[in-house]
């Protein structure tokens, strides 16, 4: 009888929230679409991996615009206007749907770009493993996963870091010797 009366509650309670949060048709509850987080409600390693990548590219990317100036407050000024420039456009034009899927991987070599793209291709994970999203709503997106991201921030860090190298060598500044151009081409063997 105790337990009877323990269901019955429950099943009382259950009635409760469901009117209170929307019903349990397996859609968002008021609060729930009120404040997912920026994460979605994902794992700490997959915040914890985002924020390592995207500090790991960000440095190669600062290094390569401040090649172009002397005075290294006006580099790291310009280096956070132009990342605060790719995040706005990114929030003003979508790259995920207005490009295919090379020139997303591309984009997201530029770590604002590919952070902002690992947010959202995480956010559709985590929304789907919650919502159990069906292929109908999985063809809509580009279908670019959170390793291919990762790999083009990687790929990103890479080619600035060997550019900001370069143009480091080749470029005139105040101190040092400016190389010429075909400096990396050239046999570095001394002959007698």
């Amino acid at each position: 009888m105790r337990i009877a009366s323990n269901n019955a509650e429950q099943e009382e309670a259950q009635d409760e929230l469901d009117i209170d949060y929307g019903g349990d048709d397996g859609g968002y509850s008021n609060v729930t679409a009120a404040a997912p987080g920026l994460f979605y409600n994902a794992d700490f390693i997959y915040v914890f991996l985002s924020i390592f990548v995207f500090c790991l590219t960000s440095v190669p990317f600062g290094f390569l615009i401040s090649t172009f100036f002397d005075s290294p407050k006006f580099a790291g000024q310009l280096s956070f206007v132009v990342c605060l420039g790719l995040v706005l456009f990114n929030m003003s034009y979508n790259i995920r749907s207005g490009l295919g899927r090379v020139p997303t991987l591309i984009a997201c070599g530029f770590p604002p770009l590919g952070y902002s793209m690992y947010i959202k291709v995480l956010n559709e994970d985590v929304f789907c493993q919650w919502n159990h999203c069906t292929d109908e709503d999985l063809d809509t997106y580009d279908m670019v996963n959170l390793n291919e991201v990762v790999f083009a921030m990687f790929a990103g860090a890479g080619v600035f870091s060997v550019l900001a190298w370069y143009l480091r060598n080749v470029l005139p500044s105040e101190f040092g010797v400016r190389k010429k151009w075909n400096f990396c081409c050239r046999c570095s063997c001394s002959t007698r």
